[in-house]
C-alpha cells in the first residue's frame, strides 16, 4: 500500500511553476553547462549541518550539497528523492524504503542503507544537539536510544544496500513529510566527528563543498558523480554573506549577483520602476507567517485580554500596504498560509482599536503601558516591528524596539526572556504537527517556543494528533488546537510575507516552492 496522508488535504497555496527567464532571443531551447551562480545573504549562514538547518537561508544552502529519502515538489506534495520508492503497513506503523542504487556521496563512496540509519541515529543523538531531534519521536527504540539505553534504533533496520524498514512505536500520520524537511538529511559519517559534530559536508547533493569562511562566503562546486543524470548544469556556486541589501541591488543591476532576495520594499518597487529590471521580480506566496510573540509567563501578557487586546489593535492592512510595501499579505491567522488552507481556519481579530482599549480597560491597563520589544536588524523585522509600534502607541501601549546582534536575540527570545518578541514562523513540510508542536507545545520552552505558551489541553490535542493516522480525526484535532491558540492569543499573528526575488534575464531553470527550502537551482543554468 502506497501511503498518500496529506495529499488528501488539497493544499491551495499560490500556483507555483518553474521559472524560466527569458534572454533578448526568446527562451533558450536547451540547458547549457558551465558557470557561476552568484548569490548574497544579508546575514551569516551560521552552520552547515543540515541538523540545524531550520531558516529558510541555511536550509537553502545545504539542500545544494545534500539529499533526504523524499522531497516536497512546487505543489507541497512528497514526492521521492533518494528513495525511487516506499511501501507502507496497511496499519501505517512500517514504512519500507526502496532506495536508488548508484548513488554516491561527494568523497566517492557509495550511499547504502547504513547511511540512512546512522544519519537518522545521528540526528536522535544527544550529543548532536540538533533542532531537528524530534523528528523522529514515533520511531520505536527512538527514546531508549536517545537515553543511552540502547546501542541502536531498535525501529531502523537495514534489509539490504537499497533497501531500510523504519517501524513507528506510535502512529504518526504526518512521518513522510517529516522526512521531507532538511532535518532528514542523509549524510556521510567521515564528514562527522565522534562528539557527532558536523567536520565537513559530504553529502549526495548536486554541489559539493569547498569552502565556508563565517561571515564572509560560502563556495560550492559541481558533483560531477551526481546521481540525478545530466545534472546540475552550474559549475560552482558563490555565496557572499553580511551584503547589506542597497549592495545587493547594485551588484544585481551590473550583474554581479544572478539572483537576489529583495526583503526591503524601497529596493523592490526602485527595482520595478525600471523597465530593463521591472520583469526580472518575481512574487509568490511564502511559507511563513510574521507574528509578534507574547510572553504568557510575563506581566501584562499573562492576561489574555492583554494579549487580545495588542490582536485587535494592529492594523493589519496599513502594515502590509504602506509599511512592508506590497511584500505580503495580511495575516489573519497564526498558522502560515498552506496550513490555514489544510485546517480551513477562519480569520480572526480584525482591526478594532476601540474593542482593543475595552480590553485593556478590563484587565486594568487602562493608561496604557510600556513594553521593551526586541529585533534583529534586517529590514523586514525593523519593519514589521515599527508598523506594529505606531498601531499599539494609537491603543496606549508605547513600544520600545531594541535592534540586536542576531546571535544575541536568538539567544535572549530562545530563552524565554522577551516580554514582546518578533518571530517569522516558517514551515519546511507544510504540516501543522511542525508548527504546533515545535513552536507551541509546551515542551518547547525553553527553545522555539518564545511565548513561553502553556496550555495542557493544546499539548494533549497535539500529541494525540501527531499519533493518529485516521485522516478525518487528524484534520479534526488540529482543527480544535488552532481554536484555542486563537482563542489564547500567545501569537499577535501580522502578515504572510512573500518570497519577492529579482532573477537575472540570462538564469533559467530556478525552481521555487510553498515549503522550506524555497529555492532549488540543481536545474539552473545560464544562456550565455
Amino acid at each position: 500500500m502506497k501511503m498518500q496522508f496529506a495529499k488528501h488535504f488539497g493544499i491551495t497555496a499560490m500556483a507555483l511553476v518553474l521559472l524560466l527567464a527569458l534572454n533578448s532571443g526568446g527562451m533558450a531551447e536547451e540547458p547549457q553547462y558551465g558557470g557561476t551562480f552568484h548569490w548574497a545573504m544579508i546575514r551569516d549562514v551560521g552552520s552547515v549541518d543540515p541538523a540545524d538547518a531550520h531558516a529558510t537561508f541555511r536550509i537553502n544552502v545545504v539542500n545544494m550539497m545534500f539529499n533526504g529519502l523524499v522531497e516536497f515538489d512546487e505543489d507541497a506534495e512528497v514526492v521521492p528523492d533518494l528513495a525511487h520508492s516506499w511501501d507502507v503497513s496497511e496499519d501505517g506503523m512500517v514504512y519500507t524504503f526502496h532506495l536508488e542504487e548508484d548513488v554516491y556521496f561527494h568523497s566517492g563512496r557509495q550511499m547504502t542503507a547504513e547511511d540512512v540509519k546512522y544519519s537518522f541515529e545521528r540526528l536522535s543523538h544527544p550529543d548532536t544537539a540538533a533542532l531537528g531531534y524530534w523528528l523522529l519521536d514515533s520511531v520505536k527504540g527512538k527514546p531508549e536510544f536517545a537515553d543511552g539505553e540502547a546501542d541502536e534504533i531498535e525501529g531502523i533496520r537495514v534489509i539490504d544496500d537499497h533497501t531500510v524498514e523504519i517501524e513507528l512505536e506510535v502512529g504518526d500520520g504526518g512521518f513522510l513529510r517529516k522526512l521531507g524537511t532538511a532535518y532528514a538529511s542523509i549524510v556521510c559519517h567521515e564528514g562527522i566527528a565522534d562528539d557527532m559534530d558536523l567536520i565537513e559536508p559530504i553529502g549526495t547533493g548536486p554541489f559539493q563543498y569547498v569552502e565556508y569562511e563565517p561571515n564572509e562566503h560560502v563556495k560550492l562546486e559541481r558533483f560531477d558523480n551526481y546521481w540525478e543524470e545530466g545534472l546540475p548544469y552550474l559549475d560552482a556556486v558563490q555565496i557572499d554573506m553580511l551584503v547589506d541589501d542597497s549592495v545587493q541591488m547594485m551588484r544585481f543591476q551590473v550583474g554581479d549577483q544572478d539572483l537576489m532576495d529583495v526583503n526591503d520594499p524601497m529596493i523592490w518597487h526602485t527595482l520595478n520602476a525600471d523597465p530593463e529590471f521591472a520583469e526580472l521580480l518575481h512574487q509568490q506566496q511564502g511559507a511563513s507567517v510574521q507574528v509578534l510573540t507574547l510572553n504568557y509567563q510575563k506581566e501584562p501578557m499573562d492576561d489574555k485580554r492583554v494579549r487580545q487586546a495588542i490582536l485587535y489593535g494592529i492594523d493589519r492592512e496599513r502594515i502590509t500596504e504602506d509599511v512592508i510595501g506590497g511584500l505580503g499579505e495580511p495575516a489573519y491567522t497564526p498558522l502560515p498560509p498552506a496550513i490555514s488552507d489544510m485546517l480551513d481556519i477562519d480569520d480572526a481579530y480584525g482591526y478594532d482599536p476601540e474593542k482593543a482599549m475595552e480590553l485593556l480597560e478590563e484587565a486594568g491597563y487602562e493608561d496604557g503601558f510600556t513594553v521593551e520589544a526586541p529585533t534583529v536588524p534586517t529590514v523586514w523585522q525593523r519593519l514589521t516591528l515599527e508598523g506594529v509600534q505606531a498601531d499599539l502607541d494609537r491603543i496606549g501601549i508605547e513600544v520600545e524596539v531594541q535592534v540586536m546582534e542576531p546571535a544575541a536575540y536568538t539567544e535572549m527570545m530562545n530563552a524565554g526572556e522577551a516580554v514582546m518578541g518578533n518571530m517569522n514562523v516558517g514551515s519546511q513540510m507544510a504540516d501543522p504537527d511542525e508548527v504546533f508542536f515545535e513552536f507551541l507545545h509546551s515542551d518547547r520552552t525553553p527553545g522555539l517556543n518564545r511565548a513561553a505558551y502553556t496550555n495542557p489541553e493544546f499539548d494533549e490535542l497535539i500529541e494525540e494528533a501527531r499519533e493518529t493516522v485516521d485522516e478525518d480525526k487528524w484534520l479534526e484535532l488540529y482543527q480544535e488546537a488552532a481554536e484555542i491558540i486563537i482563542e489564547d492569543a500567545p501569537w499577535a499573528f501580522v502578515h504572510y510575507p512573500y518570497v519577492n526575488r529579482a532573477i537575472a534575464e540570462d538564469l533559467h531553470g530556478i525552481r521555487q516552492f510553498p515549503t522550506r527550502p524555497d529555492l532549488c537551482i540543481k536545474e539552473a543554468w545560464f544562456a550565455r
